[in-house]
C-alpha cells in the first residue's frame, strides 16, 4: 500500500466514525430532529404548499375558488388526541374524522378572471377549513372551520369574502362531512351533533369487562387489522360517537329544523329544493371480527320529515367468510383483462343515482337484461330424438322381464 492509498483510507476511516459519531448523538437525543437544510427547504417551499388550482369555478362563470395552504400541519395538529374504532380514526374531542384535525388549508380567495380582483374570504385566525361548496346563485360559499374542540359551518359573501356563521350548533363530521345547499339558496343541509345527546362514554379506570379476541371456526382468510373493536366500550363509543342529527339550516335567521330521529350516518344527498334526502346509515350488529367499513348499511328516501319513503339498498353485515378460487374467464378477456371471474354484482342494479335538476325523482344507469337464448331447431330435434330412443329402451326392457 502506497502512502497516498494509506492517507485515503485513513481519511474515510475518519470520516466513517465521524458520521457515526454524530448519527450516535441523534439516535441518543430521543427526539425530533431537522433534516438538513437542502431538504427542508424543498419541502418548505412555496412551490410543495402554495400551488394553486383553478378549477373551482362558481356558478356565475366568474369567480374561482382557490385554497390556501399553510404548508406541512404542525405537530399540534398530527399529535391531537383520537381513538381507532374499528379501523376508523375518530378525533373524539372536535367530533370529527381525525384526516379533518391534520388539514392544512387555511383559507380561501375568489378570484374574478374578468377582473383579476382577488377577494380573501375573512376565516376566524387559528382555523383549518374544508368542504367548500358554492350556492347555486353563485353569491355565496359555505364551509366547514375546524376550530379545536368543534367543527362549525360558516357561510361567505363572494363580493366581499365577510364570512358567518350559519349556525351555533357544532357539526358531527365523525363519519360524513358533507353539506348541500338548497336549490334557491336559502338553506344548508348538514349532519349536526344531537342536542340532548348527553356525554361520552368514559372507561372504568378498574377493568369491569374483558378485551374480546374471536376466532372464527375453521380456516378464515382475512387480512390482519390493528385497531377492530375489542370490548363492549368500544362499540358503545363507536355508537355514540358516530350518531348525528340530519337538519336543515337557514341562511339568513340560523334557525334549525331537524330531519327526522338522529342515526349512524354515513351519507347524505338532498334534492334540489331539498325536500328529500337520500340517507345512508350504518346498522347494527357491530363486530370484533371485521372494520367498521364491513359493517351493515341501509339506504333510505327520506322526505323533509324524516320519514323514510323506501329503501334503496341494504347491505348486511360482512362477516368473514371462507372465499373460493376465482373461476378462469374463458378467452382473451380484452385489454387489461386479469383473467379473473368477471364481476357480476351490479350487472342488472342501478347505479349512478343522482337527482334530477327539475325535481321530479332521479335518474340513474341500469344495464339492460342480456336477450334469453333461442333453442336451434336441429337442437330440439336431437332431444326429441333421445328421448323416444331412451323410451323404446325403457320398453324392451320391460318386455325381457315379463318374457322372464
Amino acid at each position: 500500500m502506497t502512502r497516498q492509498s494509506r492517507i485515503v483510507s485513513l481519511a474515510l476511516i475518519l470520516l466513517t466514525c465521524g458520521g457515526l459519531k454524530a448519527q450516535n448523538v441523534v439516535l441518543g437525543a430521543e427526539d425530533f430532529v431537522t433534516p438538513p437544510k437542502e431538504i427542508s427547504d424543498v419541502l418548505l417551499s412555496d412551490a410543495m404548499h402554495n400551488r394553486e388550482s383553478y378549477s373551482n369555478l362558481g356558478p356565475d362563470s366568474e369567480h374561482l375558488l382557490i385554497a390556501k395552504s399553510m404548508g406541512m400541519p404542525p405537530l399540534a395538529l398530527v399529535g391531537r388526541p383520537y381513538v381507532n374504532l374499528g379501523e376508523t380514526s375518530i378525533d373524539h374531542i372536535a367530533n370529527r374524522s381525525r384526516s379533518l384535525s391534520m388539514g392544512s388549508t387555511v383559507g380561501y380567495d375568489l378570484v374574478s378572471w374578468k377582473t383579476g380582483d382577488r377577494v380573501s374570504v375573512q376565516v376566524p385566525d387559528g382555523i383549518t377549513v374544508s368542504g367548500a361548496q358554492w350556492s347555486p346563485c353563485g353569491k355565496f360559499v359555505a364551509f366547514l372551520g375546524h376550530h379545536a374542540e368543534a367543527t362549525r359551518l360558516y357561510t361567505a359573501e363572494v363580493k366581499s369574502g365577510e364570512a358567518h356563521l350559519a349556525t351555533e350548533r357544532s357539526l358531527n363530521a365523525c363519519l360524513t362531512s358533507s353539506i348541500a345547499w338548497s336549490g334557491d339558496s336559502t338553506r344548508l343541509i348538514a349532519a349536526l351533533i344531537p342536542e340532548d345527546r348527553g356525554p361520552m362514554p368514559t372507561r372504568n379506570p378498574v377493568a369491569r369487562e374483558p378485551s374480546v379476541w374471536i376466532s372464527h371456526e375453521g380456516e378464515t382468510p382475512t387480512r390482519t387489522y390493528r385497531f377492530l373493536l375489542k370490548t363492549p366500550y368500544d362499540k358503545q363509543l363507536l355508537e355514540y360517537l358516530s350518531t348525528s342529527q340530519l337538519a336543515s339550516i337557514d341562511v339568513s335567521s340560523g334557525e334549525v329544523t331537524p330531519i327526522g330521529n338522529p342515526g349512524m350516518i354515513t351519507k347524505f344527498d338532498a334534492s334540489p329544493d331539498a325536500s328529500y334526502f337520500r340517507v345512508t346509515t350504518m346498522q347494527k350488529p357491530f363486530s370484533y371480527f371485521v372494520p367498521r367499513s364491513q359493517f351493515g348499511t341501509r339506504e333510505e328516501t327520506w322526505d323533509s320529515q324524516g320519514k323514510a319513503l323506501n329503501t334503496m339498498s341494504e347491505r348486511k353485515f360482512r362477516d368473514l367468510q371462507k372465499r373460493n378460487p376465482p373461476a378462469t374467464r374463458q378467452g382473451g378477456g380484452g385489454r387489461g383483462s386479469s383473467g379473473s371471474q368477471p364481476q357480476t354484482g351490479a350487472a342488472s342494479g342501478k347505479r349512478s343515482l343522482s337527482w334530477r335538476p327539475d325535481g321530479q325523482g332521479m335518474s340513474f344507469l341500469q344495464r339492460e337484461p342480456e336477450p334469453k337464448k333461442e333453442e336451434k331447431k336441429d337442437d330440439a330435434k336431437k332431444d326429441d330424438a333421445k328421448k323416444d330412443d331412451a323410451k323404446k329402451d325403457d320398453a324392451k326392457k320391460d318386455d325381457a322381464k315379463k318374457d322372464d
